[in-house]
């Protein structure tokens, strides 16, 4: 028993490492869980997370994932427009675009869930 949690608890600890190292914004999330919104507001920012490194991840090793997620990046970016402004300006070439194009994604999930829970 002790051996097979020990497995467990080690597979969740490099989870959170990943998580953390990818999202610094998780280093400092020590929220006080109160109330089911509270709960219901680390859910998300967690499952926001997790998605985007699944996202990331594919994108970083090529793994196909169709036009799925290109065609969410599209429609985000399109209503986005209208909503906020771009956060980055100074990109260099390829691989900046693409790390411009994250953060404003980041930035928009991040704006959109506060806005949610009415912090902004």
């Amino acid at each position: 028993f002790n051996y097979q949690l020990s497995l467990t608890r080690v597979a969740s600890e490099h989870t959170n490492r990943l998580l953390k190292g990818r999202f610094q914004c998780l280093r400092g999330l020590r929220t006080k869980i109160h109330n089911l919104s509270d709960l219901e507001f680390v859910y998300l920012w967690l499952h926001a997370c997790i998605t985007l490194y699944g996202f990331c991840f594919m994108e970083e090793y090529g793994l196909d994932n169709g036009n799925f997620l290109r065609e969410g990046l599209e429609a985000e970016e399109e209503s986005a427009r209208q909503e906020m402004p771009e956060v980055a300006d100074d990109v260099e070439e390829p691989r900046s675009i693409a790390l411009a194009h994250a953060k404003n994604f980041r930035e928009r999930l991040k704006y959109n869930l506060y806005s949610y829970y009415g912090v902004v």
